[in-house]
């Protein structure tokens, strides 16, 4: 059992998905019911006790549109009941919620574009000073919506710097990422794409500014072989002075990442009934 971690002791889920004959237009519910172990920090015998499980719930939904070229995505979803306050681990409320929107455009067979913005909820009540540590003015509930199952690397920008929203003891001033890119295949098997993602806090706190940092990812993939691909990529983060007091740490402010990959995926096994 470590402090920060999500142990996850139950998991129910109820998904519903139904698209309209005849129209591109389709839609989606979910419904989750989500256990967590429970406990007192400085009682080391209640951080084992299987019996301790704190319950929080997440329910929303989320739409497609697909007309010819275009595509249009929006989402809802509301996070609420009990979770796990990492200082003390123990319950505390949960009130969050996340909106997205998304539009994409195949201008012809070979580029595209695409548009979007995501927000989730934050806490309002931080003091963050120019030196030492992030105060917290009150510790009532969770505002911020939490992602869950990690996949914010797939939204918020390739440098992961959201992957753990968490600032301070559970509590996190949420996120903005309002971004735009566009993709290129010049030739069969060959895909380029660039995005842009201006990111930004969801709440405002005294003496400092809602802007985190700009982001842009650059990615280029080659099928090389019918079972083999070739992947790499660039991205650079220029961060702000909100984002140093935030993450504590200066060298924040400037960040390039280069990266390669091959993924070779054979198929051993094949048949048909």
């Amino acid at each position: 059992y470590f402090d920060g971690a999500q142990p996850y002791k139950v998991l129910h889920t109820l998904w519903y998905h139904y698209d309209i004959p005849k129209t591109p237009l389709g839609a989606s519910l979910l419904f989750m019911n989500i256990g967590l172990q429970a406990g007192e920090k400085d009682n080391p015998e209640s951080l084992t006790n299987p019996a301790k499980t704190e319950y929080q719930q997440l329910i929303g939904g989320y739409i497609a549109y697909h007309p010819k070229n275009w595509s249009f995505e929006g989402s809802y979803y509301h996070q609420f009941g009990t979770t796990i306050e990492q200082e003390s681990q123990k319950g505390i409320k949960l009130d969050a919620w996340m909106a997205s929107i998304k539009a994409q455009y195949q201008a012809t067979k070979q580029v595209g574009f695409v548009a979007g913005y995501d927000y989730l909820s934050g806490d309002d009540y931080f003091v963050v000073r120019n030196h030492g540590g992030i105060g917290l003015v009150r510790h009532k509930a969770i505002k911020y919506f939490n992602p869950v199952y990690g996949s914010h690397h797939k939204f918020y920008g390739m440098m992961d710097f959201f992957y753990v929203q968490t600032v301070k003891d559970t509590f996190s001033p949420g996120l903005q990422n309002l971004y735009a890119g566009a993709t290129y295949s010049p030739i069969k098997g060959l895909n380029l794409s660039a995005t842009y993602h201006y990111l930004a806090m969801a709440t405002s706190l005294e003496e400092i500014n809602k802007t985190l940092g700009h982001d842009i990812d650059i990615e280029a993939s080659y099928q090389i072989l019918k079972d083999a691909k070739v992947s790499l990529g660039f991205s650079y983060m220029a961060s702000t002075e909100t984002m140093e007091k935030l993450k504590r740490a200066e060298e924040n402010e400037d960040l390039k990442w280069a990266w390669f990959s091959l993924v070779v995926s054979p198929r051993i096994i094949s048949k048909k009934w």
